[in-house]
């Protein structure tokens, strides 16, 4: 748009010289000189062509548009420093859940075999799935009413990212768990082997390699 208005410009200018040059040229002797003692003549003979007002107008409509731009670049810079922050702190947060995935993955043991990562993960599925339902509840209470747009925003945002914290969390627990753990006796690694609940833990169900919360279950205790 820049490149545009530039080359209208130039163009502009280019027909007000050659049509001021084409008015000179019919002067006479005694006109060209009364134009070289008198200046204001010809800057009078500028302002009275239509092409002047043409280059007056695009200044003025440039101006505007300047003007116009820089508010709307202030305008947004706190909201630009807002989500700036927002995307920093997920960022401290990522990072301090691949410390955490790391430190965990340092002390997986003989102790903590499959069965256990498979608990761990199935409960932070769990608490995923909660938070998930707690965002669609956030959206239908916006959709009634009962929320504020800010309001909203500022919370759904919080458990988007809680959700996702815990997801990510999940599927490492579960890639640990299904890598061949280290035999001491034969100093090669243990094939990976289905886990088997005998009996549930209170308030859960095996379904598969997993333990779920039975429904009313409150998981919030463990997380």
């Amino acid at each position: 748009m820049d490149f545009q208005m530039g080359s209208n410009y130039e163009s502009l200018v280019d027909m007000c010289s050659g049509s001021l040059m084409s008015q000179i040229r019919t002067f006479n002797e005694e006109q060209l000189r009364l134009l070289l003692d008198q200046e204001s003549k010809l800057d009078a003979m500028i302002e009275q062509m239509p092409q002047f007002s043409t280059l007056k107008s695009d200044k003025e409509m440039r101006l505007i548009m300047c003007k116009s731009l820089a508010e709307s670049n202030v305008a947004m810079e706190p909201k630009f420093i807002q989500d700036k922050e927002n995307l920093n702190q997920t960022l401290r947060e990522v990072r301090g859940l691949i410390a955490q995935v790391k430190s965990m993955e340092k002390e997986v043991g003989d102790d903590n075999g499959p069965e256990n990562l498979e608990t761990t993960s199935a409960l932070l599925q769990s608490a995923a799935q909660t938070v998930e339902d707690e965002s669609e509840r956030l959206s239908d209470q916006l959709q009634d009413g009962d929320l504020d747009v800010d309001e909203f925003i500022k919370e759904f945002e919080k458990k988007r990212v809680y959700f996702h914290l815990r997801k990510i969390k999940a599927e490492k627990l579960i890639e640990l768990s299904r890598k061949p753990a280290y035999d001491p006796q034969t100093g090669g690694s243990r094939p990976y082997s289905q886990p088997i609940y005998p009996h549930p833990a209170s308030g859960y169900r095996q379904v598969g390699a997993f333990m779920y919360p039975t429904p009313g279950y409150r998981t919030s205790n463990f997380m």
